[in-house]
């Protein structure tokens, strides 16, 4: 019986027990069916319930781990499978094997493994009970090693290892790290060179390496131009050293990549696919092990040089819109930009800044996978252009592209408005008007509250971040509502005046304000908030630690004001 089957019968026998003399139900009514009451049984006749049975044993036999009984046993080996890094195989037995000693007493005792193939090295104990291999020198890669512990080997209290115990492990195998050209290169030449990057040096490269060429796969045989040591390579680099490096064999490990260049015993035909494939039996030139699976990588000659498309901007991504350009033309192969000047031709008319045309092949990892080049110039917003250009632009290779012809078309700028920085000063002697910048807006309306300097304290002093959130400390009157006609051309920005003397008493033309500016065509854009003051007036303060000086200028003639009253406010 399951536990909470179990658990919710006691439940239900403790409350029998406890007095509960409830009549059985029916059958329907246990599966959602209603059904008339069962008639309530006399009192004193309550039900007789079988008790419950005891639950059965389990027995779990005891595991019998290595080493339980009175033998010596191996209850740790590793590595096994494939070792990357230092090669070090460790054993550990589940009795003391060797008491410990010094170093010379160890190498007098007869080894207690091999090792096949054999490396040279020895094995070294880490205390009373485990021991670990040692190796001299680099152990070779694309190997499977074999490691036997021979039987009847001893521990200090006399018990043995009844059977040899063995485990293996192996090496990395070769695998191809690399190749240039990147896969999916489509501008292959006929004498095309390829380089693979190993991780280590392997046997017989060029006759397990080939390249197919077209549908039919025709092999093309390759050769080995080169082999490289890259840790050489990269050490012959440096140059002048204060310190010489270690010999790889001292330090026991070795960046052990070898790349290969490798070139196709013949030409190669144009416009067509070509695969690079290394064969599975390839094999390390350190051991026996392979490659294991066909490595492929599938590229193409190139082809006629062609414009295929016209496009403003080269990537637009999600939502991105462009709308400045730059022109971008798609083409078969790379051209070459000199080629283009005096072949293109806009309409509307466009200047192209020709010192920043830009061509490039495209990256592996970019999804584009054509040739383009970039032609950066005056494009207008929400303006479809006509692109002529006429044949005889030349590709990398010399090949001249016909004529072409095609069109593209730049966003409409969003709808936007700004009044600039949040704090802004008028001088008294010019319009009294912030200036409102916008683009593709048609009407805007602006809230102005003339403030006391008290007011402005708090305001400036007011963070809308700020946690908890505090409201805005609006004046108690009500504000100016000023509503702006926009207009203008379309994807132009236009500056219209938001005039602050409005707000003023009549005769004052200078004063404190608070200006709140929206457009009921962006409701969801967070309304321009700016402090701003008209004034001829410009004070300024030299403070230091136990005093300082104000003095108050005039903005219109830079003059000093005598008899100017200044109050200081704590925001």
């Amino acid at each position: 019986m399951p536990r909470a089957t179990r658990s919710f019968s006691v439940a239900f026998l403790a409350l029998l027990a406890a007095g509960c003399t409830c009549g059985s139900r029916p059958t329907e009514q246990a599966s959602g069916q209603s059904s008339p009451a069962a008639p309530r049984p006399e009192a004193g006749r309550g039900q007789k319930l079988a008790p419950v049975p005891d639950p059965p044993q389990i027995e779990v036999a005891r595991e019998a781990l290595p080493g339980s009984g009175e033998e010596l046993a191996v209850v740790a080996a590793r590595p096994t499978g494939e070792v990357s890094g230092e090669v070090r195989p460790t054993i550990t037995f589940s009795r003391p094997v060797i008491s410990l000693g010094s170093v010379a007493d160890e190498a007098a005792r007869p080894a207690l493994a091999t090792i096949e193939p054999a490396l040279e090295g020895e094995w070294r104990w880490l205390g009373s009970a485990s021991v670990e291999f040692v190796p001299k020198g680099l152990v070779p890669y694309s190997t499977r090693f074999k490691v036997t512990v021979r039987e009847g080997l001893a521990a200090l209290d006399g018990a043995s290892l009844r059977e040899p115990y063995a485990f293996e492990f192996h090496t990395a195998p070769p695998v191809v790290q690399h190749v240039a050209p990147a896969d999916g290169f489509a501008w292959l030449q006929p004498d095309q060179p390829f380089q693979v990057l190993f991780n280590q040096p392997v046997k017989d490269l060029a006759s397990r390496a080939r390249l197919e060429v077209g549908e039919e796969a025709k092999p093309v045989a390759l050769t080995v131009v080169k082999e490289v040591d890259v840790a050489a390579e990269r050490r012959a680099a440096e140059g002048n050293r204060r310190y010489p490096r270690a010999p790889f064999d001292e330090r026991g490990f070795k960046n052990r990549q070898t790349r290969y260049e490798l070139a196709p015993a013949a030409k190669l035909p144009l416009d067509q696919e070509i695969s690079l494939v290394v064969a599975p039996e390839l094999e390390g030139a350190e051991g026996p092990l392979t490659l294991g699976n066909e490595v492929r990588y599938r590229f193409r000659t190139y082809g006629p040089a062609r414009i295929t498309e016209a496009r403003g901007c080269l990537y637009l991504y999600d939502d991105a819109r462009c709308y400045f350009g730059p022109l971008v033309l798609l083409s078969t192969n790379r051209l070459d930009p000199a080629t283009l000047k005096g072949k293109v031709t806009l309409e509307p008319p466009v200047e192209i800044d020709w010192d920043r045309v830009e061509s490039r092949l495209p990256e592996p990892w970019q999804d584009l996978k054509q040739a383009w080049v970039s032609l950066p110039g005056r494009f207008k917003p929400g303006t479809r252009y006509q692109v002529r250009v006429a044949a005889g632009a030349a590709d990398e290779f010399g090949q001249k592209a016909p004529a072409f012809e095609g069109s593209f078309a730049l966003d409409d700028l969003e709808p936007s408005f700004t009044l600039g920085n949040e704090v802004a000063l008028l001088e008294s002697s010019g319009d009294g008007a912030l200036p409102l910048e916008s683009v593709n807006l048609a009407s805007a309306r602006a809230e102005i509250w003339p403030l006391a300097p008290e007011e402005l304290s708090r305001l400036l002093a007011w963070d809308p971040w700020r946690s908890p959130r505090v409201a805005e400390p609006l004046p108690s009157s009500p504000p100016t509502a000023v509503d702006l006609e926009l207009g203008g051309k379309r994807n132009t920005r236009r500056y219209t005046p938001v005039q602050l003397r409005q707000a003023l008493p009549d005769g004052r033309r200078t004063g404190l304000f608070l200006v709140k500016l929206a457009s009921p065509e962006l409701p969801d854009r967070r309304a321009d908030r700016v402090l701003a003051q008209i004034t001829d007036l410009a004070v300024h303060a030299k403070l230091g630690p136990a005093s300082g000086a104000l003095w108050v200028t005039s903005l219109s003639t830079g003059r000093p004001v005598e008899g100017a009253s200044v109050r200081i406010l704590d925001r």
